[in-house]
């Protein structure tokens, strides 16, 4: 046991070079979808004596533990699976805000930077480009310096709360238009509250700015 210990920590702080290359080809494979990725291994199979990388689907990332599979060959000469465990850093080019955004504010592109960044630790998808980022805009507050995440961000409106729209119903083939006030926000496909200038109220489908198909 103590001569399996003392081969652990060899490997852990020095691994062999032969190791080191499988190691490093398995994650240039495995993390291609990265733009760079740094990492350090934290555990070796016990009571090994020979340890070779599997070529299968087994390898997996949690947080920034990483859970290579392979085979090993122990001491006592006896085969048998396991893993590596390694400690990641995953980098990608993501937006960083470049100032303070406030709730529902209007994205643009002068609002973010494109940078570099450890995204291991961030909690949700963060936004890789700036296409289509006009679209958006900020669901709550965003602070300078902090990596834009899919789950900060929201549509905007193409109908707001006030907005003059045109309601139609269709019954049959018979449609009926008339003249209403949204009563919130909606972009296209969303069902909003309209009511009629007599007063009625109604759920509708939005079409465009300037239409609403009514449901019920």
């Amino acid at each position: 046991m103590l001569i399996s210990f003392i081969m652990a920590l060899l490997f852990l702080f020095n691994p062999s070079n032969s190791l080191k290359e499988e190691i490093n080809s398995f994650l240039k494979k495995n993390l291609s979808s990265y733009k760079d990725f740094e990492y350090e291994i934290v555990q070796m199979p016990e009571n090994f004596k020979e340890v070779t990388i599997e070529k299968t689907n087994d390898f997996s990332v949690n947080g920034s533990l990483a859970y290579i599979p392979v085979k090993v060959v122990t001491i006592g000469n006896r085969q048998t699976r396991s893993f590596i465990t390694i400690r990641l850093k995953l980098f990608e080019k993501v937006l960083v805000a470049s100032k303070d955004i406030a709730q529902r504010e209007n994205l643009t592109k002068d609002d973010f930077r494109l940078k570099k960044v450890d995204i291991t630790q961030v909690r949700g998808n963060p936004v890789l480009s700036f296409d289509s980022l006009s679209l958006y805009r900020s669901k709550i507050s965003i602070k300078s310096g902090d990596i834009l995440i899919k789950e900060l961000i929201e549509e905007k409106p193409i109908i707001n709360a006030g907005d003059v729209v045109t309601a139609s119903y269709t019954t049959g083939t018979v449609t009926v238009s008339t003249e209403a006030f949204s009563k919130q926000d909606g972009c296209k496909g969303e069902t909003i509250t309209i009511v009629t200038r007599d007063k009625k109220q109604f759920k509708a489908k939005v079409i465009d700015s300037k239409h609403v198909n009514i449901i019920e």
